[in-house]
């Protein structure tokens, strides 16, 4: 038997009483959002960027650029570099524990190239600390073992995870290392939200899918390009010294269903930023700037949401109502967290 065959068998064990814990800890208030291909369509109408004031009334914007700016420390000002090589991510729908402690079995469809011997790092809630592993299985297809596969609809074994729980439903396997916290050495990556915008189109109405994805989005550290105003008469080891109350210009996208309303373009990492290749034209060049989800909803509920990686692999619209969903999420999931503690003080 192989291991697409272990697929077909849906037994219901610990991992899917685990992603129903899940779902009652992240929260069951959900919203339909739009399908992928209602996003591109959305995406591809708002490639020309204005800009406007995001402390203005939104529906006052004028047709020529104007500058976004916004209070900001000097801590949140980082350059980085981007990131190269091969990428992959897999988002589990299934998973397996194969008999005589040989391992685990996880099923999705693999963006990008994966390889055996491929050392991953699997992403889930339910896994704070992430799991590392290699792979040492691949399976294209019934019976077709492989030593590569690309873009397809895999089975992957790992010898080393005994536990069918370390792999819950909607894990993230992928070999980018997620960062926390982004510097100029380590730029921001979120790469559990990037394997989940692969499958968005396909899963969002799933609703353990959509509250998994809206825990990403508020765990998500994002970056876009900005102009920054610095003091460059002091300077140090030839970098701008950055004053607390530097404004930071913004550049907005037009908005594809309201022409008064624009949306906050955010990325999830250099790769993704590195598409947009308009915002790197002209000979002022602009930084990076790392944000939270709640700065970016700051500036999005102000105007007329967000869109995370515009220019792909899968660019996914935030609504406004989806942003105040997704933030009550974060507070309700807060609360709890610190109830909890404090109970067991």
């Amino acid at each position: 038997m192989g291991l697409f065959d272990k697929f077909s068998k849906k037994n219901k064990n610990s991992v899917d009483e685990l992603a129903e814990k899940a779902d009652k800890l992240i929260g069951n208030d959900s919203q339909e959002q739009k399908t992928e291909a209602e996003e591109k369509q959305e995406v591809s109408s708002a490639e020309e960027t204005v800009s406007a004031d995001v402390e203005t009334d939104t529906n006052d914007k004028e047709d020529d650029a104007e500058e976004v700016k916004k209070e900001v420390k000097p801590d949140e000002i980082k350059k980085s570099s981007d990131n190269k090589g091969r990428r992959f991510t897999i988002l589990v729908e299934d998973a397996f524990q194969m008999k005589d402690d040989q391992g685990v079995v996880a099923g999705g469809n693999v963006h990008g190239t994966i390889k055996l011997h491929d050392k991953v790092y699997i992403i889930h809630p339910l896994l704070p600390e992430g799991v590392e592993a290699e792979i040492d299985g691949i399976e294209e297809g019934p019976m077709n073992m492989v030593e590569e596969a690309a873009d397809s609809r895999v089975g992957v074994k790992f010898s080393s995870i005994k536990d069918r729980n370390k792999l819950p439903r909607f894990s993230v396997i992928t070999n980018v290392r997620p960062v926390i916290r982004p510097d100029a050495q380590h730029p921001a990556e979120s790469p559990f939200l990037v394997g989940l915008t692969y499958e968005y189109g396909r899963l969002i109405k799933d609703e353990a899918f959509q509250n998994i994805f809206k825990f990403a989005v508020f765990s998500g550290r994002y970056i876009t390009p900005v102009k920054l105003e610095v003091d460059m008469s002091k300077t140090t080891e030839k970098k701008a010294v950055v004053k607390e109350g530097s404004k930071v210009s913004f550049k907005l996208l037009r908005h594809p269903g309201d022409e008064n309303l624009r949306v906050l373009p955010v990325f999830t990492d250099m790769g993704a930023l590195g598409l947009w290749k308009d915002a790197y034209e002209g000979s002022e060049q602009p930084q990076n700037f790392f944000m939270p989800f709640e700065q970016c909803a700051d500036i999005a509920l102000k105007n007329g949401g967000m869109v995370i990686n515009a220019w792909g692999p899968v660019p996914v619209f935030v609504s406004n109502e989806n942003i105040k969903l997704i933030l009550k999420m974060k507070a309700d999931l807060d609360k709890k967290i610190s109830e909890e503690q404090n109970g067991n003080k």
